[in-house]
Protein backbone atom coordinates (compact mmCIF):
# COMPACT_ATOMS: atom_id res chain seq x y z
CA UNK A 1 0.00 0.00 0.00
CA UNK A 2 2.59 2.34 1.16
CA UNK A 3 4.60 2.12 -2.35
CA UNK A 4 1.73 2.86 -4.51
CA UNK A 5 0.96 5.87 -2.22
CA UNK A 6 4.10 6.78 -2.87
CA UNK A 7 4.18 6.77 -6.30
CA UNK A 8 1.77 9.22 -6.62
CA UNK A 9 3.32 11.77 -4.32
CA UNK A 10 6.19 10.98 -6.38
CA UNK A 11 4.20 12.18 -9.84
CA UNK A 12 3.06 14.94 -7.74
CA UNK A 13 6.35 16.05 -7.25
CA UNK A 14 6.69 16.03 -3.90
CA UNK A 15 9.53 13.53 -3.67
CA UNK A 16 9.95 14.21 0.38
CA UNK A 17 6.64 12.53 1.37
CA UNK A 18 7.41 10.02 -1.52
CA UNK A 19 10.61 9.16 0.92
CA UNK A 20 8.62 8.97 3.81
CA UNK A 21 6.23 6.73 2.64
CA UNK A 22 8.80 4.43 1.05
CA UNK A 23 10.34 4.57 4.46
CA UNK A 24 7.15 4.00 6.31
CA UNK A 25 6.53 0.71 3.77
CA UNK A 26 9.95 -0.50 4.77
CA UNK A 27 9.32 0.05 8.60
CA UNK A 28 6.33 -1.96 8.04
CA UNK A 29 7.50 -4.70 6.10
CA UNK A 30 10.43 -5.38 8.71
CA UNK A 31 7.53 -4.93 11.71
CA UNK A 32 5.60 -7.90 9.50
CA UNK A 33 9.15 -10.18 9.27
CA UNK A 34 7.41 -11.49 6.23
CA UNK A 35 10.43 -11.58 3.73
CA UNK A 36 9.06 -10.81 0.38
CA UNK A 37 7.30 -8.05 2.00
CA UNK A 38 10.44 -6.83 2.64
CA UNK A 39 12.09 -7.43 -0.21
CA UNK A 40 9.51 -5.83 -2.33
CA UNK A 41 9.96 -2.40 -0.23
CA UNK A 42 13.97 -2.37 -0.17
CA UNK A 43 13.41 -2.62 -4.53
CA UNK A 44 11.04 0.18 -4.40
CA UNK A 45 13.08 2.81 -1.80
CA UNK A 46 16.64 1.57 -3.02
CA UNK A 47 15.20 2.28 -7.19
CA UNK A 48 13.50 5.53 -5.68
CA UNK A 49 16.83 7.06 -3.93
CA UNK A 50 18.83 5.79 -7.03
CA UNK A 51 16.32 7.29 -10.04
CA UNK A 52 15.01 10.41 -7.94
CA UNK A 53 17.06 11.46 -5.32
CA UNK A 54 21.14 10.35 -7.23
CA UNK A 55 21.67 8.63 -3.83
CA UNK A 56 23.79 5.93 -4.82
CA UNK A 57 25.17 5.41 -1.63
CA UNK A 58 21.85 4.78 0.11
CA UNK A 59 19.99 3.05 -2.55
CA UNK A 60 22.19 1.00 -3.94
CA UNK A 61 22.76 -1.46 -0.95
CA UNK A 62 18.91 -1.47 -0.75
CA UNK A 63 18.49 -2.71 -4.00
CA UNK A 64 21.37 -5.14 -3.65
CA UNK A 65 20.04 -6.73 -0.54
CA UNK A 66 16.60 -7.03 -2.26
CA UNK A 67 18.27 -9.26 -4.37
CA UNK A 68 19.75 -11.52 -1.74
CA UNK A 69 16.33 -11.65 -0.27
CA UNK A 70 14.71 -12.74 -3.76
CA UNK A 71 18.09 -15.25 -4.13
CA UNK A 72 17.37 -17.20 -0.79
CA UNK A 73 13.36 -17.19 -1.31
CA UNK A 74 14.11 -18.64 -4.49
CA UNK A 75 11.56 -15.88 -5.80
CA UNK A 76 11.30 -14.77 -9.47
CA UNK A 77 11.52 -11.31 -8.65
CA UNK A 78 15.46 -11.70 -8.62
CA UNK A 79 15.69 -11.56 -12.13
CA UNK A 80 14.05 -7.82 -12.06
CA UNK A 81 15.88 -6.87 -9.05
CA UNK A 82 19.19 -7.56 -10.87
CA UNK A 83 17.93 -6.06 -14.33
CA UNK A 84 16.81 -2.89 -11.56
CA UNK A 85 21.25 -3.05 -10.26
CA UNK A 86 22.29 -3.22 -13.35
CA UNK A 87 20.23 -0.54 -15.17
CA UNK A 88 21.19 2.10 -12.61
CA UNK A 89 24.03 1.39 -12.39
CA UNK A 90 24.48 -0.43 -8.72
CA UNK A 91 26.51 -3.33 -9.92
Amino acid sequence: MFPRIADLATKKGDLGKAEELYRRGLDVSIESGYAPYIADALLALGSFLVEKKQQYETGCPMLLEAVQHYAEMGILREKEAREKLKQLGCE
